[in-house]
């Protein structure tokens, strides 16, 4: 069921791909954040595409999964 609404909000970003919020974190405006349930999910606006770069559950530190995925 969370898999497949993540998927799901994968999809819908290809009909809205600037609907998620900017990562402050990142301060990139092509880095964008959507929550799906209590994750959050990364992605990045590359022209027509768009790449998903993470889900991170909401509890979990960005940047201590940063450095744990060189």
């Amino acid at each position: 069921m969370v898999t497949q609404t993540i998927v799901d909000g994968t999809d819908a970003l290809n009909t809205f791909p600037l609907r998620g919020r900017v990562v402050p974190e990142i301060g990139d405006t092509n880095v964008r954040k959507i929550f799906i349930y209590s994750y959050r999910l990364m992605y990045e606006v590359k022209g027509r595409g768009r790449e998903v770069l993470a889900v991170i559950h909401g509890r979990r530190d960005f940047f201590e999964q940063l450095s744990e995925n060189p």
